[in-house]
């Protein structure tokens, strides 16, 4: 999934693999994403692997984001994926540390959960 969406973007932005200097990616169920570099080819490009929770993909971007604003490179990429299981948001509170109230009262849905942090 992650290597067809790079590759798909590159073509979009009219790059190769080779151009991209630095790369940050993030997977929560799907492996490491900088396992993608088997697929892609083997440059020598930092790939910097993030697992950061639902912030993966923010913190992803903003890695790379650092790296091309310090001028540390000149084309960077960032890429999340993930395939989850059927069910796969409806985690066991007690698995997190969490009371089981956290899962009747629909809080280990991640948008019920993030939608009342944004209320508050």
């Amino acid at each position: 999934m992650g290597a067809h969406a790079v590759r798909f973007a590159l073509q979009d932005a009219g790059l190769r693999w080779s151009d991209v200097q630095f790369a940050a990616g993030g997977s929560s169920s799907s492996g490491n994403a900088d396992t993608m570099v088997a697929d892609l080819g083997a440059t020598g490009l930092p790939f910097l692997n993030v697992h950061n929770g639902c912030a993966t993909g923010g913190s992803a971007l903003v890695s790379v984001y650092n790296a091309l604003t310090s001028g540390a490179c000149d084309v960077g990429l960032v890429v999340g994926f993930d395939k989850h299981p059927r069910g796969a948001f409806a985690e066991c509170p007690e698995d997190w540390s969490l009371p089981a109230w956290y899962g009747t009262a629909g809080l280990m849905v991640t948008t019920q959960f993030f939608g009342m942090k944004i209320q508050r």
